[in-house]
Parts: structure tokens; C-alpha cells; sequence
């Protein structure tokens, strides 16, 4: 074998120390997680935790930058009326969408601990994770009867969004599946179907929500017509072409 080949093999053999070991980390960090409530991410994850709660998925309103009126914080939580379900504040079952578990993000009452545990880190990174409502205390619990895994499974097995988690909130704006928008259905999550959506079927481009919706925080940047925190393109962000968003 040429010194050249040796070369070569002995650099893979190098690199296959390095980097293959780094692969198994990364995949079995969550490995020895069990579920210990709401609690059990923010161990490691405060950072991530304080990113969501400032967020406007978390606090559902926004400094509106370009309006000339109006009051300086614009969103579904306190100034917007959706003709779907009236304004929250008198429904608060619109709720079950909100990243949270049924505390209300504008509660005073509570610390900011007590808000980051209120962050449900499983609707965004666990596709097979579901969850209901408890009927005494109206907040949003596991609802494992209906999951194909357990919930130590579930934090064993966390992964960044796909598709199927936005979907399980966006999709079904309104009430249910498509109700709101007209564009936006639960069977983007794996249609095959091109004509149906070019962008995110299979056998199109097979986009990410996040290849237009993206951003490098947690969660990614996302502007909707309906939170109206920003409404017009800025650096960072897309927008669908009309300029209203995707939400």
C-alpha cells in the first residue's frame, strides 16, 4: 500500500476516535432522563427556558414596532379580538394551543421559576407527546392513555421541531384542522401529494417549517398576523409573500 493509502486510512481511524464518540454523546445525553414534571428540563436547559418565556410563542404579545397607534404591546393575550373565539381573556380554553400548561403568562402571582416550569418543552420536541386538560385543575397534564410512549420515553427521545409538531398548534387555529387560514392543514405533516403543496410535500421540496420560519433562538423567529408583534420583514425573519405570516 502506498503512503498515501496508509496516510488515509490512519487519518479516518483518527477521526473515527474522535468524532464517533462525540455522535454517541450528543445522541445519548437524554438517555438516563426519567420524567420528573415540567421541571425535568430546565436541569440543563435554563438558558433555552428564559429564551421561550420572553418569547412571543410563551407571551403571545410583542412590541409592535411599526404601529403608529394602538398600545405598544400588540397580541392575542390582552389587545387582539379573533373572530374564532373572542378576545382570551374571556376564553381562556383557547389556552390549549398556548406553549404553556394552562398558567397564564401575564400572571404576576407567579415567579420567574415558576413560569419557565409553566413552559411545556415537550409540544415542541416530542412528536408523540399529548397532552389534555385537567378537570380539576384546568391545567394542561400528560395525557399518556392516548401516547404510544411513556413519558420516560418521551424525555429519552426529545429531537429539535418538525413539522408535526407545528402543525399539531398551527394547523388547527380556529377550533380545528384548517379552520382558520385556509392553507395550512394537519396533512402537511407527510402529504406525498405535490399538487397538494409543492414547498412541504415529500415528493416537492420536502421543506422544515423552520427552512423559511428560522432564527437562533429558541424558539425560532416566527411573525404571525394574528400576534402582530412585527409586521414587516426585519432582519432574521420570513414572512409569507402577502407580509402577514404563516401563524
Amino acid at each position: 500500500m502506498k503512503k498515501s493509502g496508509v496516510l488515509s486510512v490512519v487519518l479516518l481511524a483518527l477521526l473515527a476516535i474522535i468524532i464517533f464518540p462525540m455522535i454517541a454523546g450528543a445522541a445519548g445525553e437524554h438517555t438516563s432522563l426519567t420524567w420528573s414534571g415540567s421541571g425535568t428540563c430546565l436541569v440543563c436547559h435554563e438558558t433555552e427556558a428564559n429564551e421561550v418565556h420572553g418569547s412571543a410563542h410563551y407571551q403571545w404579545e410583542g412590541q409592535a414596532l411599526y404601529m403608529v397607534n394602538g398600545a405598544p404591546l400588540q397580541g392575542k393575550l390582552k389587545t387582539s379580538v379573533n373572530s374564532y373565539c373572542g378576545n382570551i381573556i374571556g376564553n381562556w380554553g383557547c389556552s390549549s394551543c398556548h406553549v404553556g400548561l394552562g398558567k397564564k403568562p401575564n400572571d404576576t402571582t407567579l415567579t420567574q421559576r415558576q413560569h419557565m416550569e409553566n413552559i411545556d418543552c415537550l409540544l415542541c420536541h416530542q412528536k408523540d407527546y399529548k397532552r389534555k386538560k385537567d378537570a380539576v385543575t384546568g391545567l394542561m397534564v400528560p395525557d399518556t392513555a392516548n401516547m404510544a410512549i411513556s413519558m420516560d420515553q418521551a424525555v429519552k427521545t426529545v429531537h429539535k421541531p418538525i413539522r408535526q409538531n407545528c402543525l399539531q398548534c398551527h394547523a388547527k387555529g380556529g377550533g380545528g384542522d384548517n379552520f382558520k387560514r385556509g392553507d395550512i392543514a394537519v396533512a402537511h405533516t407527510a402529504t406525498t401529494d405535490r399538487n397538494f403543496d409543492v414547498h412541504m410535500s415529500t415528493t416537492g421540496a420536502n421543506l422544515a417549517c423552520q427552512t423559511c420560519h428560522r432564527g437562533a433562538i429558541c424558539p425560532p423567529i416566527l411573525y404571525y398576523s394574528n400576534i402582530r408583534k412585527i409586521d414587516i420583514e426585519v432582519s432574521g425573519s420570513s414572512l409569507s409573500l402577502d407580509g402577514r405570516g404563516l401563524g
